[in-house]
């Protein structure tokens, strides 16, 4: 289900070969996506719209892609810090793609649980697990959140004053099945 528009251009001068693609996704089911099946241990769902602009000549192919996700859940199994799922109505965001890192310019999640920020980028490695991440993530919790995590982990670190008012920022890095965190 769901909607694909594009166009694709092909030039071919000086011996170089230039392809420019745009590509419109409307309300794709994320389940249809292989390549969020690849990590274990996390489950997205939801419908993606997509605005994708790939050009070859850019640094060797470079896609700027917009992405909106609505509604957005995502399910971890194991738990994440005592979580199984968090929802979001929206998610938005603006990434960079290239054949050997993902740059993510911003990624804005709002929720009734959590509202949360990420900026950074993962650079690919094969296998995928092995790609290096250097993610910042803000989380501002919602006191429905906070009541129900109110004797957890997370609960605790996010029900201060100053969490609820500027957000915990979390820096991630290490690769994507070995991840460090720093909480801040």
């Amino acid at each position: 289900s769901g909607n694909l528009r594009g166009r694709a251009v092909k030039d071919v001068e000086n011996d170089r070969t230039q392809s420019k693609v745009n590509v419109t996704l409307n309300r794709v089911p994320l389940n249809y996506l292989d390549i969020l099946h690849q990590w274990k241990g996390y489950k997205a769902d939801g419908e993606l719209d997509a605005n994708i602009s790939f050009d070859s000549a850019k640094g060797g192919g470079t896609a700027n892609v917009e992405v909106e996700i609505s509604p957005a859940r995502i399910a971890f199994d194991p738990p994440l810090m005592g979580i199984t799922t968090l929802d979001f109505s929206q998610l938005k965001s603006q990434l960079v793609v290239t054949r050997r890192m993902l740059q993510i310019k911003n990624c804005d999640a709002v929720g009734n649980q959590i509202d949360g920020k990420i900026t950074g980028s993962i650079v690919f490695r094969d296998p995928i697990e092995e790609s290096r991440m250097s993610l910042s993530l803000t989380l501002k919790p919602q006191q429905e959140f906070l009541a129900d995590h109110k004797d957890d982990m997370i609960g605790g670190l996010l029900s201060s004053p100053n969490a609820q008012k500027r957000g915990v920022v979390f820096r991630i890095t290490g690769t994507i099945n070995n991840p460090r965190y720093v909480i801040r």
